[in-house]
């Protein structure tokens, strides 16, 4: 099984408590949610109003990234077990989501 670092298994890495985590937290890097939301939709350009649907949003980087790609064209839904997270994802997406 590959690990990240030398010794962690991908499951011990994302498990680690670091300060400020309630869950076992791992937020999306910015250029990683702005590239799948960039490839979401260029595969979904035929589609008149896309939905994008993130089950563990977090702190919305997915969200985020898919308004800005989709021009405020795609629903989007987000949920996440904490509820400070999606408190401050629905402050930065304004109106327009359901998270």
């Amino acid at each position: 099984m590959a690990s990240w670092g030398v010794t962690r298994t991908p499951f011990e890495f994302a498990s680690e408590a670091r300060e400020g985590m309630v869950y076992g937290d791992v937020y999306t890097p910015k250029f990683l949610a702005d590239w799948v939301a960039e490839e979401m939709m260029r595969c979904m350009r035929r589609v008149k109003r896309p939905v994008v649907l993130d089950p563990a949003c977090g702190e919305g980087a997915l969200l985020i990234a898919a308004k800005k790609a989709a021009l405020g064209h795609a629903q989007l839904i987000g949920v996440d077990l904490d509820g400070n997270s999606v408190r401050r994802t629905k402050r930065i997406l304004g109106m327009g989501c359901a998270v």
